[in-house]
């Protein structure tokens, strides 16, 4: 009976032993990934801050260009309507040059 007490004692021994051999290796195991994970958490977070960055950059340069494509918007309604005015001068002074020429051979 004390033969297989002790059988029986060695055995759990050994079972436990596995056991808490197998808890050791996954809780390393879970470090590892943990750690990885860290790391990659670190990652994206200074990938996250590098792109808010550019995008800021962008928006930054999207106002910029608008305001100047609203600039050049308004410099060619200026334009546009000088072109009305010198041409309507020029079509005044045509018509009174018509007139004129008409009224010389007369």
């Amino acid at each position: 009976e004390s033969l297989e007490r002790s059988m029986g004692e060695d055995t759990f021994r050994a079972t436990s032993a596995e056991m808490s051999s197998h808890w050791d290796e996954a809780f390393a195991q879970h470090e590892v990934r943990l750690a990885h994970s860290a790391e990659e958490l670190r990652r994206l977070r200074s990938e996250l801050g590098e792109a808010r960055a550019r995008c800021a950059e962008v928006l930054q340069e999207e106002a910029r260009l608008q305001s100047a494509a609203d600039q050049d918007r308004q410099a060619l309604d200026q334009l546009r309507q000088q072109l009305r005015r010198s041409e309507a001068r020029t079509a005044g002074l045509e018509a009174e040059a018509g007139f004129l020429g008409l009224a010389a051979r007369r």
